[in-house]
């Protein structure tokens, strides 16, 4: 009578943690930090990590996606083309709920005129945060509700440009 005979492998631990200087990497007893000066990532704002059934790590940053083999080899790096946007678009702020520091993104799809400004829940303007000329591209705002005195709640934003107008709600968490 014949038998099968299986080989049960060893479960493989894993540590992945984002640091102020890139990605730990912990497997056993070896460690890598994966970031922009040793590994090509693209950007160190990482918003997904994956293993696949080979061990190759997809890393996926704010500026592209890095793929990397075991030991840290680096396989590819694909940066995000640059920016050509066809569209005004007004993102929702990052993040959401935020306590103190939020980011609000935007696109425009021509040059012109820009303002962005905030409302209150009753609609009350509390400032203006840009009004100003702005060339075809993508800008990041970095708000910092801890210099306007604001008390917790909802919060709207509201891009103008062109013929465009978008609002999007924030919440300030003190």
């Amino acid at each position: 009578m014949k038998t099968n005979k299986r080989t049960l492998r060893r479960p493989v631990i894993i540590f992945l943690t984002l640091i102020s200087t890139g990605i730990l990497f912990a497997q056993s007893q070896e460690s890598i930090v994966y970031n922009t000066s040793n590994s090509g990532l693209p950007n160190e704002d990482v918003y997904a990590i994956a293993i696949d059934i080979a061990g190759n790590k997809w890393i996926g940053t704010d500026g592209g996606l890095a793929v990397y083999r075991e030991g840290g080899v680096i396989i590819k790096v694909e940066e995000e083309k640059q920016n050509h946007p066809e569209d005004f678009v007004l993102y929702q702020n990052y993040p959401n709920p935020f306590n103190s520091l939020t980011k609000i993104r935007f696109m425009l799809k021509e040059n012109g005129l820009v303002s962005v400004k905030l409302y209150d829940l009753m609609g009350r303007e509390i400032n203006t945060l840009i009004n100003e000329f702005k060339e075809k591209g993508e800008y990041e705002i970095e708000f910092d509700a801890s210099k306007y005195g604001l008390s917790s709640g909802v919060y709207f934003y509201q891009m103008r440009a062109g013929n465009y107008t978008s609002i999007k709600k924030m919440v300030y968490l003190k």
